[in-house]
């Protein structure tokens, strides 16, 4: 008796897991990109790959924002293979860095004809061991994490404004 009804909870949580696993975690919404220009930093691994992933996938033109060009070149060449050629390229970025956040704004813009929709936020990084600085100045991990970014957002600001509209 008592290894039936062990038996039967196994099996209603196993139904329950797997019928969360078909239903909660795909996105439903079928809305294309298509004509639309996506920025996403740290896009090389984890959330921001599969944000590019998808993005690509609805038809947009999606621009990875990366530190590392070996690590930003293999997820271009995946994501291109993932999404049947899809319009994925990549910019150096090094959001610790303010020269290399102009400089990297200054040739989106030139890349792109200053047409941008989608600014994604998504580099970061954990506080390593050791607290280190910037060449600014700066702790690492606040200007990873916050400084690099909202100079980026500041200098990319009025191009998003002028084309978000689109995306209604």
């Amino acid at each position: 008796m008592l290894f039936a009804l062990i038996a039967s909870g196994v099996l209603l949580l196993s139904a329950l897991f797997a019928y969360n696993r078909l239903t909660t975690r795909r996105c439903r919404c079928t809305k294309s990109m298509s004509g639309k220009t996506v920025v996403i930093t740290g896009a090389n691994s984890g959330i921001g790959y599969e944000t590019a992933r998808e993005l690509a996938l609805r038809g947009a033109r999606v621009v990875l924002a990366c530190r590392g060009a070996e690590r930003a070149r293999d997820a271009v060449a995946r994501l291109a293979a993932e999404t049947s050629g899809g319009d994925v390229s990549w910019l150096p970025l090094d959001t610790a860095s303010e020269k290399s956040v102009r400089a990297f704004a200054g040739r989106l813009l030139r890349k792109t004809g200053g047409r941008l929709h989608v600014l994604v936020n998504n580099a970061g990084m954990v506080a390593p061991a050791a607290r280190r600085l910037t060449a600014e100045g700066h702790e690492e991990t606040w200007a990873i994490n916050y400084l690099g970014h909202c100079l980026l957002t500041r200098l990319l600001l009025r191009e998003y404004s002028a084309h978000a509209h689109s995306l209604r």
